[in-house]
């Protein structure tokens, strides 16, 4: 089952995490991976190739930002990651 959803970013860009002008629409990298992690009783299949690529629209929608710092942004995806 595949549990990504296009144009994800690591951390939810939404009004109540701080973030003015976010991508509403999409579930987080951290919540696909609670929700995988849910669907399968906390453990994962050993044997299981997994693939988890994270980034890539983090940054595009940060250097499309006029208002937001990018320490706090990159703050908030350590936190998130932890």
């Amino acid at each position: 089952t595949n549990y990504a959803n296009g144009s994800a970013q690591t951390y939810a860009t939404t009004e109540e995490n701080g973030f003015a002008n976010g991508l509403y629409n999409n579930v987080p990298v951290t919540a696909q991976v609670t929700n995988y992690l849910a669907s399968v009783n906390g453990h994962a299949n050993p044997n299981a190739l997994y693939m988890v690529s994270i980034g890539g629209n983090d940054l595009a929608w940060l250097d499309a930002q006029i208002d937001v710092d990018p320490t706090t942004y990159i703050h908030s995806l350590s936190n998130a990651l932890s």
